[in-house]
């Protein structure tokens, strides 16, 4: 039987996720040929955080399935000592060595991590908000409140997504650049089917696209005795107040959001759900005002700056 052979070229980041799912697409298939798959990334020049969450979900979810996945590594070896450093090869059972002293990477970057539960996703989200509190503007003052999206964001997967592979998160600062990058994603059921177990949003939508654009209204949710269907919503507030980018990817469909304008897309299938976020680091974010733009009438949610201002 031969192998499925994945092979990934140039830079794999958020503006091309799907040139990356693409090779994958028939292994997806429940009723494919358990045959051997080779992940070759020899011609990989550069790997951001939502590429190295969505291969590492990847290859977890097939070996899940039953498939063998090895893995011939890049060329170059600026991207294969990344990789290493950023533990992929850890989390995918690839023996490779890092020959430098590995540094506390507090502030700089989370290396790619699988969370099994809510509370290993609570300390993670901890360490990637420490990651935007030293790199993003104007957000140390309110660091509770960006905490509150992002960690409903990140228990989403454990509350919704049945996910085999559970939580897979990564983020990293780039300095140069006045840019964070976060992804999370997981290899559950997708965000169409979490919507469909909640009867007052049946009939709302028809597509993977349709249903992300729903999910990121507020007070949407798939199971409301548990969430308050808002994390998504903020999340992307913040996004556009900042002028960043974020996709929302799940099933065969993505929603691309750069600064104000989203855009629904047909897309290759993944699966579960990725959410990649982009902040620019220059650019301060007034998380309060926010917060209130959408409070109910009559009310705010001043409580959750009363530490700020005491």
């Amino acid at each position: 039987m031969d192998d499925w052979d994945v092979i990934l070229n140039g830079d794999l980041d958020l503006e091309n996720l799907a040139s990356i799912l693409t090779p994958w697409q028939p292994l997806w298939n429940p009723a494919v040929a358990r045959a051997p798959v080779h992940l070759d990334l020899r011609g990989v020049t550069f790997v951001w955080p939502s590429a190295i969450t969505l291969l590492t979900a990847a290859i977890l979810l097939l070996r899940q399935r039953g498939f063998e996945v090895r893995i011939t590594p890049p060329d170059l070896e600026k991207v294969h000592s990344y990789l290493a450093r950023i533990d992929f090869y850890a989390l995918v059972d690839f023996e490779a060595d890092y020959p430098w002293p590995r540094y506390d990477s507090s502030g700089r970057f989370r290396e790619v991590v699988q969370a099994n539960s809510e509370a290993e996703g609570e300390t993670v989200v901890g360490e990637v908000l420490e990651i935007l509190g030293r790199n993003l503007a104007g957000i140390g003052p309110v660091y509770d409140a960006v905490q509150y999206a992002f960690l409903e964001v990140v228990n989403n997967v454990f509350h919704h997504a049945h996910s085999p592979i559970q939580a897979i998160i990564c983020a990293q600062s780039y300095p140069q650049l006045h840019r964070v990058e976060l992804a999370v994603v997981d290899g559950g059921r997708g965000i169409p089917a979490s919507l469909e177990g909640n009867p007052k949003l049946s009939g709302r939508f028809s597509t993977a696209a349709e249903a992300i654009q729903l999910a990121v209204q507020p007070r949407i949710t798939g199971r409301p005795e548990y969430n308050t269907g808002e994390g998504l919503f903020f999340t992307l507030e913040f996004i556009k107040a900042n002028g960043g980018d974020a996709c929302i990817h799940s099933q065969d469909g993505r929603l691309w959001v750069q600064g104000d304008q989203a855009t629904p897309q047909l897309a290759p299938l993944w699966p579960g759900t990725l959410v990649a976020l982009r902040f620019w680091t220059d650019r301060p974010v007034v998380t309060k005002t926010i917060f209130n733009r959408h409070a109910p009438p009559e009310e705010d949610f001043d409580w959750l700056f009363e530490e700020e201002n005491a």
